[in-house]
């Protein structure tokens, strides 16, 4: 993640990496307190200038040089995945067999999404061009989410494999979901290989 004072941020499995152009920093567990994992597995950042770590133990925020850790005993999960939904002020975090939740920026509060995620792996979550959030996990599949209805995809709609490693929506070439055995691409209403 590139934030507005230009500075590239990169998560790894040894903590979170800021790059000024010249030097690299680590900060991890052993020097940011608030950082109670080294893994700083998925980045994103928002309107305001936040900086949002998805960590090995929970939500990290980082704003104008301070990091506040957000997850405190309850919602210390292995964040796998995340989302910054800017438009409506949500981050959807994605864990590691703890299932979906999202995390309300304003309010500072966790709600669980119930679904057949719940106790699966999420890989990738993105949202599209008409407000829909799309859910990719190692267990279930493919998952659509809008006007608060789920809709799940499998073998009758194309996919294959239902062990989605990614999601990358494309505004020319439409969206593709990554799996264990190959890409699948959304034609009409369903997946071609």
């Amino acid at each position: 993640h590139q934030d507005g004072d230009g500075f590239l941020w990169i998560g790894s499995y040894d903590g979170l990496i800021r790059f000024d152009g010249t030097r690299f920093t680590v900060y991890n567990k052993n020097n940011t307190p608030e950082l109670t994992s080294f893994h700083a597995r998925t980045l994103g950042g928002d309107r305001d200038g936040n900086l949002w770590i998805g960590t090995g133990f929970g939500l990290v925020k980082h704003y104008k040089g301070k990091f506040t850790n957000l997850a405190g005993d309850r919602y210390n999960f292995f964040i796998e995945s995340m989302m910054v939904d800017d438009e409506n002020q949500l981050i959807w975090i994605g864990t590691r067999n703890s299932g979906l939740f999202v995390y309300d920026i304003v309010k500072n509060t966790y709600k669980p999404i119930v679904t057949k995620f719940s106790k699966d792996l999420i890989n990738s979550i993105v949202r599209d061009s008409n407000g829909g959030i799309w859910v990719g996990s190692e267990k279930n599949g493919l998952g659509y989410f809008k006007n608060e209805t789920w809709q799940y995809y499998g073998r009758e709609d194309g996919l294959l494999n239902t062990e989605i490693t990614s999601l990358y929506l494309d505004p020319v070439e439409g969206f593709t979901v990554g799996t264990t055995s190959g890409m699948y691409l959304l034609q009409g209403s369903g997946f071609k290989s």
